[in-house]
């Protein structure tokens, strides 16, 4: 058939079309195989019936010549091309999202009862374990619970109101204002009344929880920091200066000038003074201009001065902070150091707009220094002064400012730029004198805490000074510090309720592995135990004292919220219930609490998961927990939740598993935290090379067929175990690692390592990248690549160290759109599928 005849109108005609021209331009016919009848699949070689059949288009090329440009080749692909398209056979079909697919078979499982665990199901986190309640707290008219929380079949959290006397439990409207909480409110001297803020805004509010008045509604955020002496002005802090609003005028009054400073006019050279002064002497008009702008400028001046006290600062410095008394007589101003810091970078590969994208993230460690000055200006007279540290010369940091609610003592924090020494500073008359210090040769805590009690000249604070944190009080009638409470427990948290006049606190004494809550008289000392189950309690006591709201966990059990009259010494009323139905029917395991004795001699506490049926040779896992200063060694539902699920999974396919409490972990006091100073990578290591002889002494565990793994400080535990003691561990699975510890942050590297330019001998013993040569066992690296944190640059520099060293049996998984803390369930899932596949792999089971 020459290319003008017209073709036979039948179905077969295109594809004899096709089959002739295929043959011109390519000198073959189309490919024919079984059920392919000319190219085209159907049915035993020919065509499908039905509609498939009848749909099938008729293809005639108009008569004439081939339009120039068009070849016979082109015509043919455009006719399969149309036939691809519009035969139903091959149009295009929308598939299912698979990831939709996957999420919503999940869901499914979440709703069946004790339905049996995999990674798939735990790495949903608390969807699966379900929603610690978050921020529990009592309404200001103590009438009702708020919390942030929720249920298993939501998607995100909300708040959630609990009325205690219908014990109707409702999740509020997003866009609905929340109630105010009583732990907000700043009261004013005898508590009558109070200021708390929303939105950026202050509101005036009754001890009976009623709202009196709106105090400001502005588009700058307001936040309320003292009360004047008698009660009848409100000191807040709006931008970087401080106002009192004057409740009986309704006046406002702007207290210090710190904010946007004017700009300075630009210096004008020599010459274009020259032309200015001439041409004011020839034109009587310009001289009036800037005559009449020179005295505009002064009365704006005057007005500024007028409004506020300014205080020039120094060059090289920036401001810190500002701080009124209630006797509103002087002002304390903070002045920092400025200091040129280069800030790391952080690249985001996936991205709204498919383009790279990077975002500041911290300095280094050693890259900024806390050098303040603290200046007390008198507001009567304006002038200002510097006022003299206990530190002497040495760098330091200044907060925590606190006042007495007749104004008459005030104290803030002093804090060495060495971590070495703190200091409880007394403000009077302007100067600062140390009424409490606490010393450490290797770092001291943070803060004291604390506060004025109500009424009276007595500061209350926590402090370590007998190497356990305890509660102290300094009374500045007698200028007598008393101990509260002592032992070898620490007290973890503590606050002030004014309505019992009682600071409850949570403690250890009962168990360092156990929380518990007092009712603690700043007067006598005298303590009251208010909650017996054994496990972890968290309280808020209600606005009257009489109720209690009380957050408890179990090692197996999860986070929930219950409600008890105060002293009852039960939970009390349940009001949340968390976990899926997957989760809560089935029977979790409890870990056992071990202690083993170190090489120097110390009991190390440990949690270990027993298989059911353990057999000798068995195969073990050591998990190490992250933050360095962390409790992982508790009866409590664990902030590594998912970490105890997976040991679940492990324990039964026949592991045991540890989870070490090694020196640095909190809960233990300051040997314990201050034992890895100068030496990460030191005894907390040692630590689970012990744990590790224990197991094998007392459990029968095979030597060779140990494991370990963590993520951050338990990365970096990980790959240290791995490079310094190979011949212990076989494996071992990083997670988000510090690899070298002079790229981490300052605020919690300096503190145990001092700085890099002062002590590198220190880095290079604890940083696992100068031990990298070490590596014989295999070794698996996550992270993720948006993490701020812990940077991908600490892997990077590490792999390619391997690779300069020639290792093999590493390998890396990167998370492109993963911080510190993973969030999505695929990516967790897929990170301990790789765990789980290298212990398979390598330690057997």
């Amino acid at each position: 058939m020459s290319e003008r005849e017209p073709r036979a109108q039948s179905h077969h005609g295109y594809l004899d079309a096709a089959r002739s021209q295929s043959c011109v331009s390519h000198g073959a016919s189309l490919p024919r195989e079984r059920g392919l009848e000319n190219g085209m699949p159907h049915a035993g070689g020919r065509l499908p019936a039905g509609p498939h059949r009848g749909a099938m288009p008729l293809i005639i090329w108009p008569d004439g010549p081939q339009r120039e440009g068009v070849s016979m080749h082109s015509k043919t692909s455009a006719v399969l091309l149309f036939l691809l398209a519009a035969n139903p056979l091959f149009a295009q079909r929308t598939p299912p999202e698979p990831q939709a697919t996957i999420e919503a078979e999940l869901r499914e499982r979440l709703a069946r009862p004790g339905e049996v665990p995999d990674i798939d199901l735990i790495m949903l986190g608390e969807d699966y374990s379900g929603a610690a309640p978050r921020g529990v707290r009592w309404s200001l008219d103590g009438k009702a619970l708020l919390f942030e929380w929720k249920r298993w079949s939501e998607k995100e959290r909300g708040t959630y109101r609990y009325d205690v006397e219908t014990h109707l439990l409702e999740r509020l409207p997003d866009d609905e204002d929340r109630p105010f909480a009583a732990s907000d409110v700043l009261w004013a001297p005898g508590g009558k009344k109070g200021v708390v803020s929303r939105d950026g805004d202050l509101f005036l509010v009754s001890a009976e929880g009623s709202i009196l008045r709106r105090l400001t509604e502005t588009s700058a955020r307001e936040s309320a920091r003292i009360w004047s002496a008698d009660g009848k002005r409100i000191v807040f802090r709006r931008g970087d200066d401080l106002f009192a609003f004057d409740l009986e005028d309704a006046a406002l009054r702007q207290l210090t000038r710190f904010g946007p400073v004017e700009k300075k006019k630009e210096e004008k050279s020599e010459g274009a003074k020259f032309l200015a002064s001439e041409e004011r002497q020839l034109l009587r008009l310009v001289d009036t201009w800037a005559r009449k702008r020179a005295e505009r400028e002064e009365k704006a001046k005057r007005r500024r001065e007028k409004k506020g006290l300014s205080y020039e600062i120094p060059k090289g410095y920036e401001l810190g902070s500002v701080n009124a008394g209630p006797l509103l007589d002087r002002l304390y101003v903070v002045i920092r150091k400025k200091h040129k810091t280069k800030r790391t970078l952080v690249p985001k590969y996936v991205t709204q707009d498919a383009y790279v994208a990077t975002t500041n993230a911290r300095p280094k460690v050693g890259d900024h220094r806390g050098a303040d000055r603290l200046v007390t200006i008198d507001v009567a007279t304006g002038k200002a002064r510097d006022v003299a540290l206990p530190s002497g010369d040495r760098d330091a940091m200044v907060f925590g400012f606190r006042f007495s609610e007749s104004g008459r003592h005030g104290v803030c924090t002093v804090r060495t730029w060495d971590n070495k020494d703190l200091y409880l500073v007394s403000l009077e008359d302007g100067a600062a004198r140390p009424v409490h210090h606490v010393h450490d040769d290797a770092w001291v805590l943070y803060d004291f805490g604390g506060g004025f009690l109500p009424g009276r000249e007595v500061f209350w604070f926590k402090s370590e000074k007998t190497g356990f944190q305890h509660i102290y009080a300094h009374d500045f009638s007698s200028n007598v510090t008393r101990t509260l409470t002592e032992g070898s427990w620490l007290v973890d948290r503590a606050r002030y309720h004014r309505g019992l006049d009682r600071i409850v606190i949570q403690t250890t004494q009962v168990s360092p592995f156990e929380r518990h809550v007092y009712l603690l008289d700043p007067a006598t000392g005298e303590r009251e135990r208010i909650t017996k189950k054994k496990g972890w309690h968290e309280v808020v006591v209600s606005p009257d004292g009489r109720s209690m709201a009380e957050s408890y966990s179990f090692s197996n059990v999860p986070w929930e919220v219950y409600v008890s009259k105060l002293g009852s010494g039960g939970l009390g009323l349940r009001v949340t219930k968390s976990p899926s139905p997957a989760f809560a029917g089935r029977d979790w395991f409890v870990p056992a609490i071990e202690r083993f004795q170190a090489r120097d001699g110390v009991a190390v506490p440990m949690r270990v998961y027993a298989p059911d049926d353990p057999k000798p040779g068995g195969p073990a896992v050591v998990f190490v927990h992250g933050a360095g200063y962390l409790q992982n060694v508790h009866r409590r539902w664990s902030s590594y939740f998912r970490e105890y699920m997976f040991h679940n999974l492990l324990r039964e396919a026949g592991y045991w598993v540890i989870d070490v409490d090694y020196r640095g972990s909190a809960g233990y006091g300051r040997d314990w935290r201050c034992a890895i100073y100068r030496h990460m990578g030191g005894k907390d290591l040692t630590d689970q090379v012990d744990a590790v002889a224990w197991l094998v002494k007392n459990k029968g565990v095979d030597p060779g067929r140990v494991g370990l793994y963590g993520g951050s400080y338990g990365g970096f535990i990980t790959l240290m175990a791995l490079f310094r003691t190979p011949e212990i561990f076989a494996c071992g699975a990083a997670l988000r690692p510090v690899t070298d510890w002079a790229h981490y942050n300052h605020g919690y590297t300096a503190n145990i390592l001092n700085v890099p330019t002062d002590d590198r001998e220190a880095y290079r013993f604890s940083s696992p990248i100068w031990h990298a040569q070490g590596l014989r066992g295999r070794l698996l690296i996550c992270h993720g690549l948006v993490d701020d944190n812990v940077q991908v640059q600490d892997v990077m520099r590490l792999v390619q160290r391997l690779i300069e060293l020639r290792k093999s049996g590493w390998e890396m998984a990167l998370y492109p759109v993963e911080r510190h803390g993973f969030r999505d369930p695929a990516s967790w899932a897929d990170e301990y599928r790789r765990i789980r596949g290298l212990f398979r792999d390598v330690l057997g089971l």
